[in-house]
């Protein structure tokens, strides 16, 4: 829900060129590193060389890490140079934009679930970057989901509409909501 929620919410941002990427980094394979410290610090240079990145990222194990990312673009030397000066071990850095500017988010996020999550063996941990989501998005889905009887493809229109911006769960819907429910279960 994290991912795709993310991929919705950016998708129509001007702060990045329309395509989502995919960023793949790796640590050479008798480096003593902690690819999220080397990930962390890479981030930081990012976004103080290019601003705009925000992030969702999948570590496998200790020596690989997938991101997907709305930024700027990066030239291939500057990010391949800076991997090294953080790491100073590994060179590997690999990042593809998607082919066209995002249409279908569903089809996007299968592929990266099938690709970055699914296909890998042993540990896997998720990470985001702050505004990867909006502030209160945690309570929001919850409100949203229990309001609609924790029935996910009911709540959906409701989630996309708060996040694109709109304030449509004010507290009278919320109330209303409620009404129905209460109603229902009499």
């Amino acid at each position: 829900m994290r991912l795709a929620s993310g991929v919705y919410y950016h998708r129509n941002d001007v702060n990045w060129d329309g395509y989502l990427k995919f960023l793949t980094l790796t640590l050479h394979k008798d480096s003593d590193n902690n690819i999220q410290k080397c990930f962390n610090l890479l981030v930081k240079e990012i976004r103080y060389s290019f601003g705009y990145f925000e992030y969702f990222g999948v570590k496998v194990e200790t020596q690989h890490y997938h991101t997907i990312c709305f930024a700027h673009r990066m030239p291939q030397e500057w990010r391949k140079e800076k991997w090294i000066q953080i790491t100073e071990d590994s060179f590997e850095v690999d990042i593809r934009a998607t082919e066209r500017p995002l249409h279908n988010i569903n089809k996007l996020v299968s592929y990266t679930v099938d690709q970055y999550v699914v296909s890998q063996t042993g540990l896997i941990r998720f990470s985001m970057s702050k505004h990867w989501l909006p502030a209160g998005w945690k309570r929001k889905w919850s409100e949203l989901i229990s309001l609609n009887d924790y029935d996910y493809h009911q709540a959906l229109p409701y989630w996309h509409s708060w996040l694109d911006g709109w304030a449509l769960v004010s507290n009278e819907v919320i109330k209303e909501k409620a009404l129905q429910k209460r109603e229902r279960r009499m």
